[in-house]
């Protein structure tokens, strides 16, 4: 009798497994990629085109290679390029290699990079490193691109990705209250350049993320934590049909991925009442009770943690992001309790002085005592007048009717 240990039997099915997962992941992030594009000329010192030149671009993260030959015009165009930095080779018989070091791609921006080439030999290579990023001058689409480093560094309301799009020109806010990240009410909030903040377009990774039966201007419906976006790109004007779909701004994230080095952050941020000054009305109503000055609670306290490296290097990459939420805040009610002869069933009211209006009686004003609801007798004050429950009572519809 053949007997296979539970090891035996479980490996080739975790593997499968593994492989199956994989395999997903892979594919769900393929299916919306968020892309942008390089296109540039290649001439000779006389500026004449040159055509069949080889040009190259090579991402050293990833592995990424994609070549293309210029055209009879010497152009040449590599579309639907995922964002990140790439090295850009130039190569043509007769020529001296060309190589650009740091090529910043960015989401949704359209970057124009035109090659010189030096005579000489194959072998010889002419190095530039990018120093700034490249500006878009294949169109006029206007908008504002943020990296890794503004994206994790700016303070965030709630970790929200989206709310980047409040720093943006051109965005109005109606209220710094948190009700307007998700009012479905009031599209005022989140306008770009006067349009309604619904009109606002929400892309992850290619992918819409509105919320599209609220129009929110700055909630999407999957989060997007600081930690796990890469690019962050909201263009405001003159976008043709491949960015927008609507009138308001159009926004693009792209979420970070792995490399073929591991690579990962730990982070915290906490916030709690150490150093906070008091509310005035709740020192006040502590002082008065014999309490001591102390604020509400308050602890506010996110954390996480990403992971990121490759599976199969130059073919197959993760990335994990994780990211928890506590908190802790109280908050101080200011209440309108009645008086204590309001409680004891007396409504009380200035008196009416002036001797020129008619029905004005400044004597019955002059310390009159009225009767609680308690049984209890009260002096009111001269210049004001009171009723009594007794009085209230007469002064009833229901109770005339029955009389």
């Amino acid at each position: 009798m053949n007997r296979r240990s539970l090891k035996d039997v479980a490996a080739p099915m975790v593997g499968k497994v593994l492989t199956l997962a994989c395999l997903t992941v892979w594919a769900v992030a393929a299916w919306g990629q968020a892309s942008t594009s390089l296109n540039g000329t290649v001439t000779d010192p006389s500026g004449s085109a040159i055509r069949g030149a080889q040009v190259s671009i090579v991402n050293p993260n990833t592995g990424f290679t994609r070549s293309v030959t210029t055209s009879a015009d010497g152009t040449y165009v590599f579309r639907e390029v995922l964002p990140g930095t790439y090295t850009l080779t130039v190569q043509n018989t007769g020529f001296s290699k060309f190589e650009e070091k740091g090529v910043e791609l960015r989401v949704e921006l359209p970057t124009t990079i035109n090659v010189q080439m030096k005579v000489g030999a194959v072998n010889e290579t002419v190095s530039i490193t990018a120093e700034a990023p490249q500006l878009n001058t294949t169109d006029a689409s206007v908008g504002n691109t943020m990296g890794t480093n503004e994206i994790e560094n700016l303070p965030l309301d709630h970790e929200n990705t989206v709310l980047l799009l409040s720093l943006q020109p051109g965005v109005t806010l109606t209220s710094d209250n948190e009700a307007y990240l998700t009012s479905s009410y009031d599209t005022r909030a989140g306008m770009v350049n006067g349009e309604r903040s619904d009109q606002n377009n929400i892309l992850l990774d290619g992918v819409s993320n509105n919320a599209e039966f609220a129009g929110y201007a700055f909630d999407g419906i999957l989060p997007t934590t600081p930690f796990s976006v890469e690019e962050f790109r909201v263009t405001t004007s003159n976008y043709d049909a491949s960015q927008g779909r609507s009138s308001g701004g159009q926004i693009s994230m792209v979420t970070k991925g792995g490399t073929n080095n591991f690579h990962g952050s730990l982070y915290e941020f906490n916030r709690n009442g150490e150093g906070e000054a008091n509310d005035w009305f709740l020192k006040e109503s502590q002082l008065a009770a014999g309490l001591p000055n102390k604020p509400t609670q308050l602890v506010w306290n996110n954390y996480g943690g990403a992971i990121g490296g490759p599976i199969l290097k130059n073919k197959l990459f993760f990335f994990f992001n994780y990211e928890g939420h506590r908190q802790n805040v109280g908050a101080s009610v200011l209440q309108e309790i009645p008086s204590p002869l309001l409680q004891d069933g007396i409504i009380q009211y200035q008196c009416d002085t002036n001797l020129e209006d008619a029905g004005a009686n400044p004597a019955a004003c002059n310390g009159i005592s009225v009767t609680g609801a308690s049984g209890k007798s009260y002096t009111i004050p001269v210049g004001t007048y009171a009723l009594g429950p007794a009085q209230l009572m007469a002064m009833d519809p229901l109770v005339l009717a029955r009389a």
